[in-house]
C-alpha cells in the first residue's frame, strides 16, 4: 500500500511538471497582446518550416506585414487605443491564415506570416483576404481604423538561409511604404 502510494504520487508530481513545463513553453512563445507567436516562437519554429520546405523543394512565400501610421495611433489616440488595433490586426490575422501557416508577431507594429506550399498567386491572395477581412472589421470598429504595408517573397534556389528570405520579404514591404503605404 505504501508503494502504490508512492508511486501514485510520483505519477502526479510527473504529470503536474509536464504541464507546468507546457504552459511555461507556450507563454515564452506567446505574445501576451496579441495572442500571436512572439519573436521568441518565431526563432524556433520558422527556420525547421523553412528547411523543410528548401529540403523538399515545395513553395514557401513570406509576407511581412506593417501598420501604417501606427505610431501616429498611438501619438493621438493613446496606447490603449494601439493596443486595441494590434489586438484586432492579430484576430484578423489568426481567422484568415490556414492551419499550417505561422503568423507572428515579430516586432512592435510588424507581423510575419510564413506559408508553406504556397506559390506566388496563392500567397497574393491569402494577402488579399487578409486586407478585405481588416477593412470590414476596421469598419465596424471605426475608431480602430488601420491599414498595413506588406512584402512577399517567395523561397527561391539562391536562398540558403531564413535571414536571406525575411531580406527579401522586407525590402518589399520597405517599397511598399515608400510608394504609399497600404500595398
Amino acid at each position: 500500500a505504501n508503494l502504490t502510494l508512492v508511486l501514485t504520487t510520483v505519477a502526479v508530481l510527473v504529470a503536474w511538471r509536464d504541464e507546468a513545463d507546457a504552459k511555461l513553453q507556450e507563454q515564452a512563445f506567446t505574445d501576451s497582446l496579441t495572442g500571436l507567436v512572439n519573436r521568441r516562437g518565431w526563432d524556433a519554429r520558422a527556420p525547421a518550416m523553412f528547411d523543410q520546405a528548401r529540403r523538399h523543394g515545395t513553395p514557401l512565400a513570406l509576407i511581412m506585414l506593417d501598420l501604417d501610421h501606427f505610431k501616429r495611433i498611438n501619438d493621438s489616440q493613446g496606447h490603449e487605443v494601439g493596443d486595441q488595433v494590434l489586438r484586432l490586426f492579430a484576430c484578423v490575422l489568426l481567422q484568415h491564415r490556414r492551419s499550417s501557416d505561422l503568423a507572428a508577431r515579430v516586432g512592435g507594429e510588424e507581423f510575419a506570416l510564413l506559408l508553406p506550399h504556397t506559390d506566388q498567386g496563392a500567397a497574393t491572395l491569402i494577402e488579399q483576404r487578409l486586407r478585405a477581412a481588416l477593412k470590414l472589421a476596421c469598419s465596424r470598429q471605426p475608431q480602430l481604423s488601420v491599414d498595413y504595408s506588406a512584402g512577399l517573397a517567395l523561397l527561391q534556389p539562391g536562398d540558403d538561409t531564413l535571414t536571406t528570405f525575411i531580406i527579401r520579404a522586407d525590402s518589399g514591404l520597405y517599397l511598399a511604404k515608400s510608394q504609399g503605404r497600404g500595398r
